[in-house]
Parts: C-alpha cells; structure tokens; sequence
C-alpha cells in the first residue's frame, strides 16, 4: 500500500468518527489531487469550505486543482492577456 493509500485509509477512518471534519476533509483532497483523482479532490474542498467558509489553505487548494472552472478561467485570461491564442484553443 502506498503512503498515499494509507493516508486515504486513515482520513476515511476519521471521517466516520467526524464527517464535518473540515481539516481532514481538505487533507483528504489534497492527497486526491497529488493521486490525480481531480473530482473526488474538489467534492472534498466544496465540503471542507461549506464547513469553514473562509479557509484560505482550502480556497488555495481547491484553485490548484487542474479541472476546477475557477483555475481554468485563470489560465484563459492569463493566455488572453500573452497573446498566447493558439495555447487557449488548445486547453478547451
């Protein structure tokens, strides 16, 4: 079982004992996104934030994740802005 793995393991565990666990949610998330399993990482974030609303270590997390629209936008304005047309068909 990779560390990752274990991690998942233990967050789950704690989440059965405390489901509004803010903190092990966005834990949770994290090692969702560093595993690449972008939804299940933003459905942990939207939780975590529906709990502590104002958590800015979630807010930032959850822009990091790839297929959030937010972090999209970013990346079209930013192309927009360089110029950079023929990389902003490419990300849609």
């Amino acid at each position: 079982m990779s560390i990752y793995e274990e991690a998942l393991a233990d967050y789950n565990k704690t989440l059965e004992i405390s489901p509004n666990n803010a903190i092990t949610l966005s834990n949770r998330g994290n090692t969702y996104r560093k595993k690449s399993r972008y939804e299940e990482a933003l459905a942990d974030y939207n939780k975590s934030l529906e709990i502590r609303p104002n958590n800015d270590t979630t807010l930032n997390n959850r822009g990091l994740t790839p297929n959030n629209a937010m972090t999209l936008k970013s990346r079209e304005l930013t192309y927009r802005k360089l110029g950079r047309y023929e990389e902003l068909l490419s990300e849609k």
